[in-house]
């Protein structure tokens, strides 16, 4: 027993980041999904004074890093919303944290710093406001108040809420505000940890919860108001200047409009110019990762600043001065891609090797791993949760075992040795990375092997060219080599993409049981063929893993269900109808607004939509139809065996029939007695007005009339039939 433990203490002191980014770790968990009263903190106080004592540091350090992580972990968790905020209508003065633009809206999150209750007050000056409010928001200054926010403020006084939180909203409008921003808005709060009735809907709450927000603000306007501009010196203005001129160079370098897109994608960050085409094969080819900004993208980034900073090392001190600038380079552009988690993460292993480097001491790629997980969870430990955090761990450690193995081969031919490192290197991490791929999102890419052998190919030289076209457009030189050389590079990836990803079988949307166990065995059979010593068992091993993913390919999709959902949320009421190939959406709003709620939940419910078909698109229905068990004749929506009567306006027809539920829409301002006598079960949408919603409560309180209101008691889903 003593050897035993002198060997795990030996193995601990090998590597003595592990403990730190364990405990760490394991405390931020405990304080997300076992909260603990005051008693559960001071237990651990206690032993780990009392493992002190004893001279036990290992368990003393561990208990007390946990404790940390716990702290740390609570304090960072956003609180609940009140329920005296939730569904109420408030105004909102806050600084603008995060502007993240769409195609055509922008997410806001905001640091709401006041709180107070609106009141709907119709004067005659409204027009008025609205047009002050535009002109300030053009000639604001920035330490003084618009008058329309002056305005806004006299017309919404009320309760005064002293709570503060963050939020998130969207607007319609341009990208008009910037981090640092003071604005004011008016709209409805509601609680961010309520959860989607569709099953498959994106788990949106949890990345809300993430960013450490706990509520949504439904805008009652078309826009938000500013009341102070940030100064244009802050070091987020700086680095948006800096996205939107690199952004701007590539844009006008002159280079083509499919390869500057994929440009500002793998070197900015920005992925709004990629075709959807372009986006989805990249996406069912696995060639997805490139996109997103990663220790990959890093790695190319320093390894093009170290070729052009080569010279400083063989000098006495130079060498410790290119240590510093690296991981200066490092952090900068960690800092120009936004600190993303997974970009962090590898500044944080850059620097750890740097600082090892400089103190001539030899470095430990799993200790750097540790102290850069460590570093991570320090800066934000909700990191800890990130899908990209994980996969990017994953990655890290599979090239890690993977290379480590093929360095152990003896291979005379150096070239050899690089090719072989070149195609075990895509492998290792999309096998590392597959489960919690497969976890998250649901899907898996059969063909990424011979993808990403091609596409690594090409994707360094093209990043170098990229940054060298970017430096050549900003400075006037001349660049049409550079430009040319871009094209056909992209050319090749495209190729890579489109060739293995083009065709919709080739992913695997929502993998079955026996699917996700032979992928499974595949990646067990791809790590023992690394570590093998014999040629026969390596072989045996390879084709092993072949032959699980061939049987994983074999597998059908997992079964769909037909079912009908009345989604909650938003200010129209909006209806699901999934059957076993397509989901149609019915909504009661119209024009650019019903096009804009379509979009909305085309992103929301994505999954559900690839459970039934790859590129499936969200069918908006309006007027009479017919599909499968659903069928819309009037006013009367029928699914399955539920029959719905549609109230979305005073001339109330008569059904043939009494009908299971009554759908009371925004058009509705009559009686709501006389839909009482058609239906079983009133359902009120999210659309009606909230004096309405009130009245129609009241009375069918008073007289025992069963009634859901979709607002308060959230959607209502409904099964139909089952493949």
């Amino acid at each position: 027993m003593r050897l035993r433990s002198q060997s795990l203490h030996e193995r601990c002191m090998a590597h003595p980041a592990l403990i730190p980014a364990v405990a760490f770790a394991i405390g931020i968990a405990i304080a997300r999904y076992m909260p603990m009263p005051i008693w559960g903190i001071i237990i651990p106080a206690v032993a780990t004074v009392v493992f002190a004592a004893l001279g036990r540091t290992l368990p003393s350090l561990a208990i007390g890093l946990a404790m940390t992580g716990y702290i740390c972990g609570d304090s960072a968790l956003p609180d609940p919303l009140p329920p005296s905020l939730d569904g109420t209508k408030v105004n909102i003065i806050g600084e603008v944290l995060k502007a993240e633009p769409g195609t055509d809206r922008t997410r806001y999150v905001i640091e709401v710093s006041q709180c107070t209750e609106a009141k709907d007050t119709k004067t005659k000056n409204n027009s008025k406001t609205k047009a002050k409010a535009k002109t300030g928001a053009e000639n604001i200054e920035t330490s003084m108040p618009s008058k329309a926010s002056a305005d806004r403020k006299s017309d919404t006084k009320g309760k005064i809420y002293a709570e503060k939180f963050r939020t998130v909203l969207y607007d319609n409008g341009i990208y008009t505000y910037r981090p640092g921003d003071i604005v004011s808005a008016t709209g409805i709060l509601r609680d961010a940890r309520a959860k989607d009735i569709v099953p498959d809907a994106a788990d949106y709450n949890r990345y809300l919860y993430l960013q450490g927000v706990n509520s949504v603000l439904w805008l009652t306007k078309e826009e938000m108001y500013p009341i102070s501009k940030a100064s244009d010196n802050t070091l987020s203005n700086i680095l948006d200047k800096a996205r939107a001129a690199t952004t701007n160079a590539i844009i006008d370098s002159g280079a083509g409009s499919d390869a500057s897109a994929f440009l500002t994608a793998v070197i900015v960050g920005d992925d709004s110019y990629l075709q959807p085409d372009t986006d989805e094969a990249f996406r069912t080819s696995g060639l997805a990762h490139l996109l997103a900004l990663s220790g990959l993208h890093v790695g190319i980034i320093i390894m093009f600043i170290t070729v052009c900073l080569s010279w400083m090392r063989p000098s006495r001190y130079g060498y410790r001065i290119f240590y510093i600038l690296i991981i200066a380079a490092s952090f900068a552009y960690a800092a120009f891609a936004g600190m993303t988690p997974s970009v962090v993460r590898a500044a944080c292993m850059v620097a750890v090797l740097c600082v090892s480097a400089i103190f001539q001491r030899r470095a430990n790629v799993y200790n750097s791993l540790c102290v850069a997980i460590f570093l991570w969870l320090v800066i934000n430990p909700l990191w800890l949760f990130a899908p990209g955090f994980q996969m990017s761990v994953c990655a890290v450690l599979g090239i890690t075992i993977a290379l480590r193995a093929v360095n152990a081969y003896r291979i005379r031919r150096t070239w050899v040795k690089k090719a072989l490192r070149i195609v075990i290197v895509p492998m290792a991490a999309m096998a590392a990375t597959a489960i919690p791929a497969m976890a998250y999102f649901h899907t898996f890419p059969l063909y990424f092997l011979p993808a990403n052998i091609l596409a690594s190919i090409a994707i360094v030289p093209m990043m170098f060219c990229g940054v060298l076209l970017a430096i050549a457009t900003m400075t006037g030189i001349g660049h049409g080599a550079l430009a040319y050389a871009c094209d056909r590079l992209y050319a090749f990836i495209e190729f890579s993409a489109k060739t293995f990803g083009g065709d919709s079988g080739v992913v695997h949307t929502y993998p079955s049981t026996l699917t996700i166990f032979c992928c499974l065995a595949a990646v067990a059979a791809f790590f023992f063929f690394l570590y093998r010593p014999r040629s026969i068992m390596r072989i045996s091993m390879l084709c092993c893993a072949c032959i699980f993913i061939a049987l994983s390919s074999s597998f059908d999709r997992s079964r769909v269900s037909i079912d009908a959902y009345i989604l909650s949320g938003g200010t129209s009421t909006d209806m699901l109808l999934a059957d076993a190939d397509s989901v149609y959406l019915i909504t009661d709003a119209t024009g650019i607004n019903a096009a804009n709620i379509r979009t909305l939940r085309q992103q929301r419910y994505r999954d559900m939509l690839l459970r039934r078909t790859t590129n499936a698109e969200l069918v908006l229905l309006s007027g009479n139809f017919t599909r499968h068990e659903f069928k819309r004749s009037g006013d009367i929506l029928t699914c399955g065996k539920h029959r719905f009567l549609l109230v979305n306006s005073d001339s109330l027809a008569s059904p043939s029939e009494r009908c299971e539920y009554a759908l009371v829409c925004r058009g509705f301002k009559g009686d709501i007695k006389k839909v009482a006598l058609h239906a079983d079960t009133i359902v009120i949408g999210t659309s009606v007005h909230y004096t309405r919603r009130r009245r129609f409560v009241a009375f069918m309180d008073s007289a025992g009339i069963p009634y859901r209101d979709i607002r308060s008691d959230g959607g209502l889903a409904l099964h139909i039939a089952s493949y």
